[in-house]
């Protein structure tokens, strides 16, 4: 998935996020404004088996969005939204060795 697509249909709101992770975002603090900034000014860092794009909050926080495209609903689905941990190297973009995708 290109992030040109996922920009676009993040920009007219076309996109649904998995029920159980809207009480991860509010657990976090992550607001909808947040995970959206994240996605229109992110970068994809990993593009199997669902597309992972690296943003950031408004206030610098990074922050890993996990989507696919839904074509019967024509939506950008959002699997699952997170702080990345210490599985991650520095940069955010990068698995340490040793861990495995979730």
């Amino acid at each position: 998935m290109e992030l040109d697509f996922v920009r676009a249909k993040f920009k007219r709101r076309e996109y649904v996020v998995d029920p159980a992770h809207i009480l991860m975002l509010n657990k976090y603090g992550i607001s909808a404004v947040d995970m959206a900034h994240a996605v229109l000014n992110g970068e994809i860092i990993e593009t199997f088996p669902h597309t992972l794009v690296l943003g950031f909050t408004r206030d610098g926080h990074p922050l890993h969005v996990a989507c696919s495209y839904w074509a019967i609903h024509d939506v950008i689905y959002i699997h699952t939204i997170y702080i990345p941990d210490d599985r991650w190297e520095p940069d955010w973009r990068t698995r340490k060795k040793g861990w495995k995708k979730r």
